[in-house]
């Protein structure tokens, strides 16, 4: 993963980019059995920031599908997880709000950063997962961001094909496309 720009921040106002680490993936790849609480490493890049104070932008998108000869039952969502090292970061704490909103526990639903409704529709083609989140990692050691995929079924698993078309349609629907990680850090 190249570092496309390093410089000093004495002086930089706030917002300024010190560095930039990406990585970027365009190969179709199969994972098998994943769900939200199983959650597949799609993409990882590392930055080591300059200064403790300073901020990690992390954004970029996903495509994921489903293995059609894997799906059986209705899909309800695809979505990803971030990941500063083995941190979960940019999701909710819990599922009280839920609770709230529909009156009655909600304590056992899974949360995620960010998903994509599912539906038999979607069942062969990919989708993307944006995502976009600023991190405070309040360290100037080196840190690893691994953005993590995964297709919800209640009670059960499909295979996740990422990047590309979950049938092997050998016309204009098939499509291999590409995932996106970039991490920026920021002057605070």
């Amino acid at each position: 993963m190249p570092t496309i720009s390093k410089i000093q921040s004495f002086g930089l106002p706030v917002g300024s980019v010190i560095q930039t680490q990406t990585d970027f993936d365009a190969d179709a790849v199969l994972h098998t059995n994943t769900d939200s609480s199983q959650p597949e490493t799609i993409l990882s890049a590392s930055i080591t920031p300059t200064n403790a104070n300073h901020k990690i932008l992390v954004m970029g998108l996903i495509h994921v599908g489903v293995l059609y000869s894997s799906r059986s039952g209705t899909l309800h969502y695809i979505g990803c997880r971030l990941f500063r090292d083995s941190t979960e970061i940019g999701r909710a704490a819990n599922n009280d709000t839920m609770t709230t909103v529909h009156g009655a526990d909600a304590s056992g639903g899974r949360v995620a950063h960010s998903v994509m409704a599912g539906g038999t529709a979607m069942s062969s083609k990919p989708t993307f997962i944006p995502f976009h989140f600023v991190d405070s990692p309040n360290t100037t050691s080196a840190i690893t961001y691994n953005v993590k995929g995964f297709i919800e079924q209640y009670n059960g698993q499909y295979t996740m094909i990422v990047n590309g078309s979950g049938y092997r349609y050998n016309n204009d629907e098939q499509v291999l496309a590409s995932s996106n990680l970039t991490l920026m850090e920021i002057v605070a």
